[in-house]
């Protein structure tokens, strides 16, 4: 009996010993979860802010994106310095499989319709760099001044009026020679 009766006694002192400790660390927990809830909240209206900014930069890039989806190429790369010196300049990767002259031509035709998007209107020069396999095949500088659009004349023969052709490779120059298309290389 007396050793049911410890037993009991040691089972109602660890059951009040850990009632003691459940509130000690309930109380713990309690202000760990005021804490947390509190960041949290600093930390939501953090996010806010920085969405609302994001949201804003987003907007304004979307308004000033270049669109370059006439462009039939492996890859165009845009650097976009309208706001700096009024420029924007096109890496354009062409599919080896695309004769150089042809890749030329096809890239000044699409170049038109770049052209004409509104969202190159603050550039005065484009400069547009066409590679096949890695190799620079033709780079020429277009004045937008200069640039016109007319559906009577070819819309290469139009880019390239308002172009003054940096490099060239002799695979399009002889290209070009024999499709009249004009390389102003001043």
């Amino acid at each position: 009996m007396k050793k049911i009766l410890v037993l009991v006694l040691l089972l109602f002192l660890a059951a009040c010993s850990e009632t003691e400790q459940n509130k000690t660390v309930k109380s713990t927990d309690q202000e760990e979860s005021k804490t947390r809830v509190e960041e949290t909240s600093k930390t939501t209206e953090q996010q806010k802010d920085t969405k609302g900014k994001e949201d804003q930069a987003s907007e304004t890039e979307t308004k000033n994106e270049i669109d370059t989806s006439m462009f039939t190429a492996e890859n165009v790369k845009v650097t976009d310095a309208i706001d700096i010196n009024q420029h924007i300049t096109l890496m354009i990767d062409v599919n080896t499989s695309v004769k150089p002259g042809m890749a030329f031509q096809n890239v000044t035709n699409q170049a038109y319709d770049f052209l004409t998007q509104n969202s190159v209107e603050g550039a005065k020069t484009i400069t547009i760099a066409v590679r096949q396999d890695g190799n620079k095949i033709v780079q020429f500088t277009v004045d937008k001044d200069k640039f016109v659009q007319d559906d009577n004349i070819p819309m290469a023969q139009l880019v390239l009026n308002a172009s003054v052709v940096e490099m060239v490779s002799p695979e399009v120059e002889e290209y070009a020679t024999v499709m009249d298309l004009p390389l102003n290389k001043e």
